[in-house]
């Protein structure tokens, strides 16, 4: 992680400097975002959710805007992400007399690179709106399980954190994104945006709602 990240700000300070020498860049800017977020989702068919919770997490990244005319931009970021949320489940058990449920507690958090491609609209000099189309590429992908709900569960029936996991994730996420910026200085800027997938976070049979959303708060920077 703290590799990626380095690797982004390099990028972006690199690009910065490059754009500052290039005067055919004249109608390109380039900058920085880093806030926190806001998951949602439901989970998986073979867990009978009882609560969802969403968790906070952060995001960082670098993005690039090109001028289409004034006073429209196309906007294209990368962003590294988590995504964290906490449910208290009841799983489900197969015995040979039937089924029955026992409660555990668990967290998942899952590690995204994001790549918006977004319009923005400037309705002032100082406000602007934008929407478009977000691809997320799942990076990794944990579930932890509450020690005292693990212990419980092993001596009741045979079973391993393993078998407490969810089904396998799906490693691409396609949605849509919206938001609102305010440019507080002339290279400093505050937003806020409401991102929804799509696409289902697990590949299940059974119909469930398994899509990401995420409500993001963020500071962002121009570099040039």
């Amino acid at each position: 992680m703290k590799k990626l990240i380095l690797l982004m700000c390099l990028i972006a300070f690199s690009s910065a400097s490059f754009a500052q020498n290039e005067s055919d860049l004249a109608g390109v800017r380039l900058g920085a975002t880093i806030g926190t977020q806001y998951s949602f989702m439901r989970y998986p068919a073979d867990f009978i959710v009882n609560r969802v919770q969403g968790l906070g997490s952060f995001h960082a990244g670098a993005w690039m805007k090109v001028k289409v005319v004034d006073p429209l931009y196309v906007r294209v970021e990368g962003i590294y992400s988590q995504r964290n949320t906490k449910g208290d489940y009841v799983h489900q058990f197969q015995e040979d007399d039937g089924v029955w449920y026992f409660p555990i507690d668990s967290k998942v958090k899952d590690t995204f690179f994001e790549i918006p491609i977004i319009g923005e609209y400037y309705v002032t000099p100082e406000v602007s709106g934008y929407g478009g189309i977000h691809t997320a590429v799942l990076l990794n992908s944990d579930v932890t399980v509450d020690d005292a709900t693990m212990a419980e569960v092993a001596d009741n029936v045979d079973l391993t954190v393993e078998d407490i996991t969810p089904p396998d994730r799906n490693n691409v996420e396609i949605g849509y994104i919206l938001g609102i910026q305010y440019q507080v200085e002339p290279n400093i800027a505050v937003g806020c945006r409401l991102t929804r997938m799509l696409t289902t976070a697990y590949d299940i049979d059974q119909e469930l709602d398994t899509r990401y959303g995420m409500y993001q708060f963020y500071l962002c920077i121009e570099l040039n």
